[in-house]
């Protein structure tokens, strides 16, 4: 079973939530939104190819496997509620395929369906990129463009200055050559498929196609929202989240919803 960091804030939780961070980055993105969900019991995992577990090789449905093993021992209940982010989301919609009665509910943002083209050419390119990538003027801009927030600086370098050409390279592949799992037509798992009013058309794309067959399905658009928009807004994910233990269909100005699925 890969490592994780167990956060058991209340001995009255009632239910799990797993957090899958999202490419190039590990579990420390999570540590704003967990300060306020300390009624539950958090499991952050490292993916594969990051963090604590930046030795193991990446792949998606292996690390989906993983974490299912991690859920049936860790959480309450062998149960939990899954929050993903872009490789995150691809990793737990995968999860979502083999083993729908683990998982309570999932909230999935920034989530690309492939396969795209272009991957034979990620290889060459990187090598190039990892010449310069450890420039501190590089992780400056890198950081700024990706959105990811000031204080996060010291852990986004960290994880900067760790990966290589072919753990990138790796990382990248696998993402570019997601493409959609079985069965996610016959799963009742209630799903929120989130996507930022700012992302990539294939980021739209691939959420508005999973809302026509993921039947518990609702689509959230982050209004002017970026990517990494759970990054410099955690409350507003921890909203979602709350909405979806709940029962209910988030209300808030920042979010519009589409394809709603009441469950």
């Amino acid at each position: 079973m890969i490592n994780h960091t167990e956060v058991f804030s209340s001995t009255q939780a009632t239910c799990s939530i797993v957090f899958l961070h999202g490419g190039g980055v590990s579990s420390w993105m999570w540590n704003e939104h967990i300060q306020s969900l300390k009624d539950y019991h958090c499991l952050l995992v490292d993916l594969p190819g990051h963090g604590i577990n930046f030795s193991l090789p990446f792949e998606i449905r292996k690390s989906a496997e993983e974490v299912l093993k991690v859920i049936e021992s860790k959480a309450i209940g062998g149960r939990a509620f899954v929050v993903g982010l872009s490789l995150g989301a691809q990793v737990a919609l995968e999860m979502l395929s083999i083993k729908p009665s683990a998982i309570l509910g999932s909230l999935l943002s920034g989530l690309l369906i492939g396969p795209v083209k272009g991957t034979r050419f990620l290889p060459p390119l990187l090598k190039g990129y990892t010449i310069i990538k450890n420039r501190e003027i590089m992780i400056q801009a890198n950081r700024k463009w990706l959105e990811i927030p000031t204080k996060y600086h010291k852990q986004f370098s960290d994880e900067t200055r760790l990966h290589t050409s072919a753990s990138l390279s790796t990382i990248m592949i696998e993402n570019m050559r997601f493409s959609l799992p079985n069965d996610l037509d016959k799963s009742n798992t209630p799903c929120y498929l989130v996507y930022g009013e700012k992302e990539s058309r294939l980021i739209k794309k691939s959420a508005e196609k999973l809302l026509t067959i993921m039947p518990q399905a609702t689509g959230l658009i982050v209004k002017k929202g970026h990517h990494n928009w759970c990054l410099a807004h955690p409350l507003l994910l921890v909203d979602m989240l709350l909405s979806m233990i709940k029962g209910e269909t988030p209300e808030n100005e920042y979010i519009e919803v589409i394809g709603s699925k009441r469950y």
